[in-house]
């Protein structure tokens, strides 16, 4: 698709339907989106949703994610969603920092939002959703991308959905795939001068000989204990995993927090999240 072909004027030309003369009027004033940052979605939405699809369709194979909060930690300790996929037996795959081209279809679509969707042109939300399905029926149906056919009119199976709902239990959670994936891994960390490191902002006690070293850590999956080495190999302290429960991983509940914080946390409104659908 040429970079900087507009797609206003394809509507018109390509489409028998009145609908398609011009897309939705722009607006003049720049009041888009209530969410100001995607993180502002709380995860607990973002895992409602994805447990609602997984139930409907079963558990893809593999999850391709981006590499920040809250999908990644760019190379550290997964967060606590993409330990959950993992418990329904799904390889989250992140995306490398700095490289859009392996997450192009969503990178481009991205890209559209912009020079298509004008979103500066859009006064609130509800123009925006609008705005937004006018360029992706665009995009898919009008645009002639492929030899002069759009999308859908060139790969018309894109119509069927070859997943089928699953039969029986739809989706088994099991937390030994969490700790399997922990027990293949290895994290740095850094000994603080109190001979302490932090798992999940969680404290352990290394000891003080090993202040200012960096160790490795990682997950026995037998014992559910953090097993730290030192430089050389040599196992220094084990601890328990208590953070790595069914339980705690479900509820997305695995980050040490001090009592005083979780009472504010809890007190703190929780913000509305809105989705386009």
């Amino acid at each position: 698709m040429p970079k900087r072909r507009s797609a206003w004027g394809t509507g018109a030309e390509r489409s028998p339907s009145p609908w398609w003369t011009k897309p939705p009027a722009p607006c003049s004033r720049w009041l888009l989106s209530p969410l100001h940052k995607a993180t502002q979605v709380p995860v607990a939405r973002v895992q409602q949703w994805l447990t609602e699809q997984l139930h409907a369709w079963g558990p893809p194979e593999r999850f391709r994610v981006d590499n920040g909060w809250p999908w990644g930690s760019s190379g550290d300790l997964p967060p606590v969603l993409a330990l959950w996929l993992m418990g329904f037996d799904c390889e989250v795959r992140w995306n490398r920092p700095a490289h859009p081209q392996e997450n192009a279809v969503v990178e481009r679509f991205h890209g559209l939002q912009d020079s298509w969707g004008e979103p500066a042109s859009c006064a609130n939300w509800p123009a925006w959703t609008q705005r937004m399905a006018w360029v992706v029926k665009m995009q898919r149906e009008v645009y002639p991308a492929v030899n002069g056919q759009s999308r859908l009119a060139a790969h018309p199976e894109l119509q069927q959905n070859p997943r089928r709902a699953p039969e029986g239990p739809a989706c088994r959670w099991e937390l030994k795939r969490v700790q399997a994936y922990l027990g293949r891994g290895q994290w740095v960390r850094q000994v603080n001068k109190k001979g302490q490191i932090t798992l999940y902002h969680r404290p352990f006690s290394v000891g003080s000989r090993l202040a200012g070293q960096q160790v490795y850590v990682r997950l026995d999956a037998e014992t559910n204990e953090w097993v730290v080495v030192d430089r050389q190999g040599e196992e220094v302290k084990r601890h328990a995993a208590t953070e790595i429960s069914a339980e705690r991983i479900q509820a997305l509940d695995i980050s040490y927090v001090k009592p005083h914080e979780r009472r504010q946390r809890q007190e703190r409104p929780i913000p509305v999240a809105h989705f386009v659908t």
